[in-house]
């Protein structure tokens, strides 16, 4: 089996030595390709090549912002043709997240533990076995998403940490907290909130501030304690057939429509 592993130098919760652990640990069952991101929307491009060249796994190393560029350059990519007449979802490399950076959502809500030696041994698991599951996705524009997407309130805070970020500092959740009472408190217009949500035989609601779309439950963690605005939406684990075991990564199918 042909891998490439993705890696974000800078995300949060590794160092060079545990990377270095993780490749020995992965080029044990697959024929590895290591690649650096050096720029945000670099993992996108790296994922298209490793889709273009035919490579059967994608595996990535950081947080919830690297899985989704590497979600989105998968399923923008260009995969080698096929004899047979393959879905798409055949077609593209699988993908295995080894949880790198501060919160993690998506690697937790396919049954993956916090701490990524015990992740990367249920996903080694996962190979040997051939195991993989297909995840729905989202997809708001043109971008597809995994597990929720904010509009208002929600998109300022997150943008404010990633400029915290750019100027070296750590992804915490009292980063988190800080950036949600600035936001709130002095750079948004709670008087007159600018965002309309339509959904069809609906009626239109105006003047919301901020809008959650949730494919799954939770929509974040603040340490150890789930965030959940939208307890209707259910758990990944859920709707790919209860299965929490090994990850070896989603064959992606068409996107789904997520649950609000």
């Amino acid at each position: 089996m042909r891998a490439v592993l993705v890696v974000n130098p800078k995300a949060t919760t590794t160092s060079e030595r545990s990377r270095d652990v993780l490749v020995r640990a992965l080029r044990s069952e697959v024929d590895l390709s290591v690649r650096y991101t050096r720029r945000r929307g670099h993992a996108t491009a790296l994922a298209r090549e490793a889709a273009a060249e035919g490579v059967d796994l994608v595996v990535t190393l950081g947080g919830d912002g690297t899985v989704n560029e590497v979600v989105n350059g998968l399923m923008t990519a260009e995969p080698p043709a096929r004899a047979d007449a393959a879905p798409m979802a055949e077609r593209l490399p699988a993908l295995a997240t080894v949880p790198g950076g501060s919160t993690n959502v998506f690697a937790r809500a396919v049954g993956l533990p916090r701490e990524w030696p015990e992740a990367t041994s249920m996903i080694l698991e996962g190979l040997r076995l051939g195991r993989s599951r297909t995840v729905g996705l989202g997809r708001a524009d043109d971008r597809y998403f995994t597990f929720c997407a904010g509009y208002g309130l929600d998109a300022a805070v997150i943008h404010r940490v990633e400029q915290a970020r750019r100027k070296g500092r750590v992804s915490t959740p009292s980063l988190y907290l800080r950036s949600i009472m600035s936001q709130y408190f002095f750079a948004s217009d709670r008087r007159h909130p600018a965002i309309v949500l339509e959904r069809p035989g609906e009626p239109a609601e105006a003047e919301l501030a901020t809008v959650i779309i949730q494919n799954t439950a939770p929509w974040t963690y603040l340490g150890d304690r789930e965030v959940n605005p939208n307890p209707s939406a259910r758990s990944i684990s859920g709707w790919c057939g209860g299965d929490a075991g090994p990850f070896a990564g989603p064959r992606w199918g068409q996107p789904l429509a997520a649950w609000a």
